[in-house]
């Protein structure tokens, strides 16, 4: 299960990588339409935060500070500063996981996560829930 979801954690940030790429080259990174007040670049930028803090800080122990509110109002960074922001997820996921225990997974996950009790591998499913469904939102954009 371990190899499995981490694989599926690297696929869906290669994924957000790819999109980025191809929104910039659009020029849409930081564009919205209509309702929608979030662009690709705050949700990348989001996706990434949440990974290094849930994954790399919580459960990897690697230092990151999270600045949820900047994922949030941050604007007219360049894709490659959020594509290094996405590499520093992916670095996170592959260290944590080097030292992740089956055991662990079957744990509770040891720092707060929604205000509920959740084992490790439940948080990491929802983790890697959340980052498909704003990959979702960032495939729309990038083909309104």
């Amino acid at each position: 299960m371990k190899t499995f979801i981490r694989e599926k954690l690297l696929q869906g940030l290669d994924v957000l990588a790819d999109e980025v790429r191809e929104i910039d080259a659009r020029g849409n990174l930081w564009k919205t339409s209509g309702d929608i007040i979030n662009p690709a670049g705050t949700l990348a930028l989001h996706l990434a935060g949440n990974i290094q803090h849930f994954i790399g800080a919580v459960l990897g122990h690697s230092g990151y500070v999270r600045k949820r509110d900047y994922e949030f109002s941050a604007r007219e960074l360049s894709a490659n500063e959020l594509l290094k922001e996405i590499q520093a997820a992916r670095v996170c996921v592959v260290q944590t996981f080097l030292q992740l225990s089956e055991a662990q997974l079957a744990a509770r996950y040891p720092g707060p996560f929604l205000g509920l009790d959740h084992t490790t591998l439940e948080v990491l499913y929802i983790l890697y829930g959340h980052l498909q469904y704003h990959l979702g939102q960032i495939n729309y954009l990038r083909r309104m």
